[in-house]
């Protein structure tokens, strides 16, 4: 036999060989899905456990695809919230809407674990599992206020409380205090974002103390207009200082000034009427 033929038998067989994979791969994906269909728990896990989940669930039909996020969220395991998020990439809106409400069916349950999933960092997940949360009231806050305490899910953790709002209030202003300092920076940070409608002197205070504990100037610096939002009282000498520093970012006098106003200290702001900086005297005027 000459050797071309033999290079033609061994590339047919590979080919055969190939052919046959695909075809006992296509029968058994098949039949993982019957299970899933059938709701098989032992299924579901395997699902969850499974590198290519996403892949094959994508190559179901729109339907299917549905049915299984559906009994996902219905589905009492640790491991559901986690395969539910690895589907989040679905290109179909209907199916990613059926995502979110299986996830806050998850977060809806006593004792849900989160603890994994509040570390994602993609977009499509993120906008899922924040969503959920918000949706899940009183629960899917918990579940945030607990994943704040960890470095890798504070992102999402803070981004959950900030869509709570005024309710996140009381849990950020204790974190104020926190042992761990990049907690406590974190948590004034958030209360930032969250803004505030007037003065609040609990969280005033609480800010106040976390700016003494603070011996880094930068990080005294973000901080100031944070005491200005919630008009801190205690910080009226630290305002007056800066906003009267020339040699300061001209958005931080500006905090300043309206810190000032805020706690009605009128009589130091009238000097700054006419400051060189517009910022400044929008600030001191109030607006």
């Amino acid at each position: 036999m000459s050797r071309k033929a033999l290079r033609w038998i061994i590339f047919g067989a590979l080919l055969v060989l190939v052919a046959g994979i695909a075809v006992t791969n296509t029968i058994s994906n098949a039949r993982f899905e019957a299970r899933l269909a059938r709701a098989d728990v032992t299924a579901f896990s395997e699902f969850a456990d499974r590198a290519d989940a996403y892949n094959l669930f994508i190559s179901m039909e729109v339907p299917a695809r549905l049915r299984l996020v559906q009994a996902l969220g219905n589905w009492e395991s640790a491991k559901a919230p986690g395969a539910l998020l690895g589907l989040s990439r679905d290109p179909n809106r209907t199916v990613r809407e059926a995502l979110r409400v299986a996830l806050t069916q998850q977060a809806q349950k006593p004792g849900a674990d989160f603890t994994t999933v509040m570390e994602v960092t993609d977009a499509p997940s993120r906008a899922i599992l924040i969503e959920a949360l918000v949706e899940a009231r009183e629960s899917g806050r918990r579940i945030a206020e607990s994943a704040f305490l960890s470095p890798g899910s504070r992102m999402n953790a803070s981004a959950a409380l900030i869509r709570f709002g005024e309710t996140s209030l009381a849990f950020l202003t204790s974190m104020l205090g926190h042992s761990d300092h990049s907690i406590a920076l974190d948590a004034a940070d958030t209360l930032a974002r969250i803004g505030s409608r007037g003065s609040d002197p609990a969280i005033g205070q609480a800010l106040w103390r976390l700016f003494l504990q603070t011996p880094e100037r930068l990080q005294q610096d973000k901080l100031i207009p944070i005491l200005a939002a919630f008009g801190s009282v205690e910080a009226a000498n630290i305002f007056e200082e800066t906003v009267s520093d020339q040699t300061a970012p001209p958005r931080l006098r500006a905090a300043a000034a309206a810190g000032l106003y805020r706690i009605g200290r009128l009589e130091v702001l009238k000097e700054f009427l006419d400051d060189p900086d517009p910022g400044v005297r929008a600030a001191a005027a109030g607006h």
